[in-house]
């Protein structure tokens, strides 16, 4: 019984070896290729804003004014204001605020803040605009309240505020712009010198609307000065009118320009725009991309990949132990990796290379994932253009010496052949090295180095027609 029982409880023993091995390889196939997949999406585009937007706080941001907004009322950034629309269900009452906006409004915008005052019962709109490209949702709502654009010969006016809901007071102006009208609004802002129009009140029942030449007053450098008292009180009394006690404010923050983190390092070598950019926004994004592996771990990759193919050059028996070392480990802790169907890394459009031309800077820019067969096609487009044009198939070493007879630098043309038939080899799967790729990477990376070498030909990706007249 003895003997018996010890051999059942070295069974179980074993069981829950090979459970927990079993466990652990799937556990760390399934995080390579979450690691993959990270790789391939490539890091989050944070850009860093210096406009009036929402979040940014700095000295041009509207940050303050959020925050203010938000401690009394339901308060929306809009990223998109057709998507906005959609979402918008049993609408009382909406207040909409525009403050200086980068970029123009395109007709989807546009018909889309006109859907607001469709499903709300009440709708309400703030604009602080010098620039004028608040018009054309001006226009839209049927406001008779325009926006010169142009700043006023007094580019600081102290302008005298008197409302109908009982606010008064005056508040200075930073580049402002003047306002017309071809109604009749209630002028409830002029400059007390030139007695120039530059804030008007439009009251049109369901319809309300207040329309100031500028939006400096609604910014962080002036709600955070030591004199913000009459703006924050002038904001608050506003709002306060427009609502009627309760409302849900959408606050614009799709207009405004963004930088990428290497251009704002670049923007802040001026000390004059450095003092634009908010520290800890842009201290954030940098942190979110270093950290991110697509950042650091491709160039790991790739010296290690130079690392070995060093290292076989050298015939000494350090050398060769250390090369069959790497690819023992690499192999190991890849072959979970290449049982994974490709489908999980294809794109999720189809690409038609034969129409590439307006398509390729939509995939560079957008980052589409492409996969091994995109690769395959691009490498079969390529060789058929070198057979008809030069007689000379890619797969040949011929074709190095007719690119550099066609202008193609001799090195430039030989690297070029190498990249591509080493990763034509590999995706046939004729070689297992290197036996990490990318293909969204690869993949890019020949787009551009084709594009480069068959301009010397005469030919391009990015021209359509010539293309398919020489590849069908």
């Amino acid at each position: 019984m003895r003997k018996a029982d010890s051999m059942k409880g070295g069974f179980k023993e074993r069981g829950r070896r090979k459970l927990l091995l079993a466990s652990g390889v799937l556990l760390l196939a399934l995080t390579l290729v979450g690691l993959v997949a990270v790789l391939e999406k490539g890091p989050i585009s944070i850009p860093v804003t210096v406009g009036a937007h929402p979040f940014n706080r700095g000295p041009f941001g509207a940050h303050s004014l959020y925050s203010m907004l938000s401690s009394n009322y339901t308060v929306t950034p809009v990223y998109n204001w057709s998507q906005a629309l959609a979402q918008l269900a049993n609408c009382s009452k909406a207040l909409i605020i525009i403050v200086s906006p980068e970029i123009q409004y395109t007709q989807g915008d546009v018909e889309a803040i006109r859907g607001f005052r469709d499903k709300c019962k009440e709708i309400a709109l703030i604009i602080g605009d010098e620039t004028g490209s608040s018009n054309r949702i001006l226009e839209a709502l049927n406001s008779t309240i325009r926006i010169q654009g142009a700043l006023s010969p007094n580019p600081h006016p102290i302008v005298s505020i008197e409302t109908p809901w009982g606010w008064r007071g005056l508040l200075a102006l930073d580049k402002a712009s003047t306002l017309t009208t071809k109604g009749a609004p209630t002028l409830i802002g002029w400059d007390l010198l030139a007695g120039e129009a530059y804030a008007y009140y439009e009251d049109m029942g369901s319809f309300k609307a207040v329309v100031l030449g500028d939006g400096s007053i609604f910014l962080n450098q002036v709600l955070q000065s030591n004199a913000s008292e009459p703006y924050k009180s002038f904001l608050s009394s506003t709002v306060t009118h427009l609502c009627g006690g309760e409302c849900t404010v959408y606050l614009e923050a799709s207009k405004y320009q963004g930088l990428e983190p290497m251009k704002a390092l670049e923007y802040m070598r001026d000390p004059r725009k450095a003092a634009l950019i908010d520290p800890s926004s842009f201290l954030a994004t940098i942190i979110a991309n270093a950290i991110h592996p697509s950042t650091w771990l491709p160039p790991l990759l790739n010296y290690i990949n130079n690392l070995v193919l060093s290292l076989s050059r050298d015939v000494s028996l350090g050398g060769i132990l250390m090369i069959f070392s790497v690819l023992a480990l690499t192999l190991m802790l890849m072959s979970k990796i290449e049982r994974v169907p490709d489908a999980f890394l294809e794109d999720v459009r189809e690409v038609d290379w034969y129409g590439y031309g307006e398509l390729s800077g939509r995939i560079l820019a957008e980052g589409a994932r492409l996969g091994k067969r995109d690769f395959l096609t691009l490498y079969s487009i390529v060789d058929g253009v070198l057979k008809s044009l030069t007689g000379a198939s890619l797969e040949s070493e011929d074709a190095v010496k007719v690119l550099e007879s066609r202008g193609v630098e001799g090195a430039k043309a030989r690297e070029y052949w190498r990249f591509m038939n080493k990763y034509y080899r590999r995706a046939l799967g004729k070689t297992l090295w290197p036996p990490i790729v990318f293909w969204g990477r690869v993949c890019r990376e020949s787009i551009e180095l084709s594009e480069s070498v068959l301009r010397a030909l005469g030919v391009s990706l990015m021209e359509v027609k010539g293309l398919e007249e020489r590849t069908v």
